[in-house]
């Protein structure tokens, strides 16, 4: 899927009409230009705060890719109705239909509190991380693999294929004193009959096709792309799956996940999440890790003087 683009500089106002309705849409706070997919926020009504995404299909010469963008979203709206039902940490549908007057395909949805992973990596980097920051990121890990778990639990067939810190949000309870973990953007997850799917770095082998197209895409790819988030959170920086590793994997050679720090790995119990980073991120599919397992195996780790979750 292509990337949405940040657009810090532009904004406007949008009126958007189903019925009798009528929603008054500030942005965008995304905008897409290959696809014509604008997203921005609902500034007054019944669904003030909403998040709103508008693909502006009238605007597509492509017949097939207007039709596909269009099922694109209604696979997406399909996917929230179902995963909404098993976790409070994804966005619910609040609206949708096809306007066909002025040629776009609306979907309102909540809006999930905080900030992405990805800016709340960049607030708290840190030059060395001290055992408190690992233990903050073990437990975001940990509400991650609940989250993913509890969907595939009821929905075994279905797959993000596009975790990744812009689709995380992270929010802190002022009554927990804790971080909240919310996952969104689940709009490649039913798209089945595409392989090649999702963000590079995170993508997993079999979603990359390499040696082994034949491979089902499962919970499992998604366990790859956490393991790749979770060595970034603790390095910065997220592993490079690049024309290297690709063509060393189709020699049946796999690449390990370089080491981390040695400062890291004198903190107690870093060098624990460090192997379980390997098995999540292991080449073949059947030798990850489950989520029950990566749950489990975190809990029962302390970082320094931090323990449990």
């Amino acid at each position: 899927m292509n990337q949405l683009i940040l657009r810090r500089n532009l904004s406007m106002q949008l009126k958007i009409y189903n019925n009798e309705n009528t929603y008054v849409v500030n942005g965008p706070v995304y905008v897409n230009e290959t696809t014509k997919i604008w997203c921005g926020k609902i500034s007054d009504g019944e669904f003030k705060g909403a998040f709103v995404k508008i693909l502006n299909y009238g605007e597509l010469d492509d017949k097939a890719a207007k039709n596909e963008l269009k099922n694109v979203l209604r696979e997406e709206v399909n996917t929230l109705k179902q995963v909404s039902k098993c976790s409070k940490r994804v966005p619910s549908v609040k609206d949708y239909w096809d306007d066909t007057r002025e040629s776009r395909y609306v979907v309102i949805m909540d809006t999930m509190p905080g900030v992405s992973l990805r800016a709340w990596l960049d607030k708290h980097q840190r030059d060395e991380l001290q055992a408190k920051d690992i233990f903050i990121r073990k437990c975001l890990v940990i509400q991650i693999c609940e989250i993913m778990r509890d969907i595939s639990n009821k929905y075994p067939v279905l797959v993000h294929r596009d975790l990744k810190p812009e689709n995380i949000f992270v929010n802190f309870n002022k009554e927990t004193k804790k971080w909240d973990i919310y996952i969104i953007d689940f709009g490649c997850a039913n798209l089945n009959y595409i392989r090649n799917i999702g963000t590079t770095n995170y993508q997993a082998p079999e979603q990359l096709g390499i040696r082994n197209t034949r491979v089902s895409i499962t919970n499992k790819t998604d366990i790859f792309a956490i393991g790749q988030i979770m060595y970034e959170m603790l390095l910065g920086r997220v592993p490079t799956i690049g024309a290297e590793y690709q063509y060393k994997a189709r020699q049946d050679t796999w690449i390990q996940i370089p080491q981390l720090p040695a400062y890291l790995e004198k903190i107690s119990g870093v060098k624990e999440m460090e192997d379980i980073i390997n098995k999540m991120t292991s080449f073949e599919i059947n030798d990850r890790l489950t989520y029950g397992d990566i749950i489990r195996n975190l809990k029962h780790i302390k970082i320094g003087k931090y323990d449990g979750r």
